[in-house]
């Protein structure tokens, strides 16, 4: 996983690679994902890791953007979809469904501004911080020392107290994306969703 040898940034993803790329390099290295993600059904498998598909963590391949449910259940974006395509609730949802379609919606466009807020600076630069994130870890998983680690990710740092301090931090940073953030990642490389106004607004120009 993420490549042959840790200390080589070339086995990991392109830092030009978009945020999804990274969210799946993140969540692969989750043990308890590992452990449950082929027997857990749909909707658990949404709710609980963000995916509406089964997806090995032995592939090197990402899963697509629209295998992303943003931690959400099987039903909330099936409603999403609807309002994102544009495709018709049907008339037996009556106004209840539409309305939860709605505050769907809402929700994850909340969660989508408030990811855009603390990491949408990554989208340009953040490419560098998750590869050495992503070999710190696979450095650790390997046994490498925090020396070892800080020697690999900070050749130019001269003062190696200074540079473990760093490789710790980055350590940690990994260990938050693995655990949760990486959803966040996944979410900023959504579109936008559109509400059941929008939709119904769009659909009576059409007709008009």
């Amino acid at each position: 996983m993420g490549g042959s040898d840790w200390r080589n940034p070339a086995c990991y993803p392109h830092v030009d690679m978009p945020l999804c790329v990274f969210a799946w390099a993140f969540l692969r290295r989750n043990p308890t994902y590992s452990a449950t993600w082929s027997t857990l059904t749909a909707t658990a498998l949404a709710e609980h890791w963000g995916l509406r598909t089964q997806w090995s963590p032995s592939r090197d391949d990402a899963p697509p953007r629209s295998a992303w449910c943003v931690g959400r259940s099987a039903e909330h974006c099936a409603l999403v979809d609807a309002l994102r395509n544009l495709l018709p609730l049907g008339a037996e949802t009556g106004a209840r469904n539409r309305a939860l379609a709605e505050q769907s919606a809402q929700i994850v466009e909340g969660e989508r501004r408030e990811a855009e807020r603390r990491f949408g600076r990554f989208r340009n630069r953040g490419g560098t911080r998750f590869v050495r994130a992503l070999q710190a870890w696979d450095g650790r998983v390997a046994g490498a020392s925090d020396s070892a680690i800080a020697r690999v990710l900070f050749p130019d740092d001269a003062e190696l107290r200074s540079a473990r301090a760093r490789a710790r931090h980055v350590l940690g940073e990994a260990q938050r994306f693995i655990d949760a953030r990486y959803l966040q990642l996944a979410l900023l490389d959504s579109g936008k969703v559109k509400t059941a106004q929008g939709m119904h607004d769009q659909r009576h120009d059409r007709i008009d």
